[in-house]
């Protein structure tokens, strides 16, 4: 039975490779940008968690006015169990896309850990031209090179400056290991919300709690994925009638749809029901909750304090292929 121990300044576990100590590292954060200011993050993580994970503009891609190319904002990150910092702006050129078609690029920008080179760099993947672009596949091979993402760059082929880029943010936070993915909506008072006959109808929230950033959209009364893995949804809501249904229904590239719905059939009214939903999400999909009812008429959504009606997200862990 072979035994490992590290790290030590004398004996068996004094000798510590970049690998050993790689591998002890991954169990501290998971990869993604560091937080802004994280000296005074970890002062305040009691009164205002939320900064905890608050990446600002760490690593920000932008379109450079002057030339073909992008820059990326000073910042630090956390990738496989390594260390990067940039205290500069990083300069990297895009390549002119020469689609003899008009078809569009899509390029990636990544934070690459090469094993082989003993580096950490910033890179650029090229995408291909065609009618529906799409980006570059990150590599992540263990020992030789892995890859996190920072953006997405459409190139059209009338781009000559980073100012005919369109930049789609693809950066996510390093977190903690057990730090929980996690938001729910709900209502602080009675929205008075009435359900017509025959339609869906989506939730109205006004507040909500334990969210993490970005995720609460209290605008369109819905829950946005912060980044890919699997996530665990409930939905608690009272109607007054005696047949119903809950819904709960996510929108992502491909469209809308139902990921779960229950008919509440028989019962009376004001009673509460439940839905919960286990799902793999992409980042940028979104989760909503809605009514439906039949009775031929409009009837009422009940308010019953901060638990219904109520949407809940969390995130379980890594998302399955």
């Amino acid at each position: 039975m072979a035994t490992e121990y590290f790290p030590f300044d004398e004996g068996q576990g004094s000798n510590v490779t970049e690998t050993q100590w790689a591998k002890m590292a991954r169990f501290w954060r998971m990869s993604g940008v560091l937080p802004d200011n994280i000296d005074a993050i970890f002062d305040s993580f009691v009164s205002r968690p939320s900064d905890y994970n608050d990446i600002q503009g760490e690593l920000t891609v932008t379109g450079n006015s002057s030339t073909l190319s992008v820059d990326v904002s000073p910042g630090k990150a956390w990738i496989h169990g390594h260390f990067f910092s940039s205290d500069a702006t990083i300069n990297k050129v895009i390549a002119q896309n020469t689609n003899a078609n008009g078809y569009n690029r899509i390029d990636r920008v990544v934070l690459r850990l090469d094993w082989t080179q003993n580096t950490i760099t910033v890179e650029v993947l090229q995408g291909t031209a065609a009618a529906s672009p799409t980006p570059p596949v990150l590599t992540q091979i263990e020992a030789s090179r892995w890859e996190i993402p920072l953006a997405q760059v459409l190139v059209p082929t009338t781009a000559t400056t980073g100012a005919n880029l369109t930049i789609t943010d693809e950066r996510i936070p390093s977190l903690p290991q057990d730090m929980i993915v996690a938001c729910k909506l709900y209502q602080a008072a009675d929205p008075g919300q009435i359900i017509n006959n025959a339609t869906y109808t989506t939730v109205n929230f006004d507040s909500a709690h334990a969210t993490f950033p970005g995720m609460a959209d209290m605008t369109n009364d819905r829950i946005i994925i912060p980044m890919d893995g699997i996530y665990l949804i409930n939905f608690n809501y009272r109607i007054s009638a005696s047949s119903g249904i809950g819904a709960i229904a996510y929108s992502a590239a491909g469209g809308s749809q139902t990921i779960t719905n229950s008919a509440i059939l028989a019962r009376a009214n004001n009673v509460e029901a439940s839905l919960t939903a286990i799902k793999s999400f992409s980042k940028g999909d979104f989760v909503w909750a809605s009514y439906y009812q039949s009775t031929g008429g409009a009837v009422n959504a009940f308010w019953w304090g901060p638990n219904s009606p109520s949407l809940t997200l969390f995130r379980l862990g890594d998302k399955w292929q």
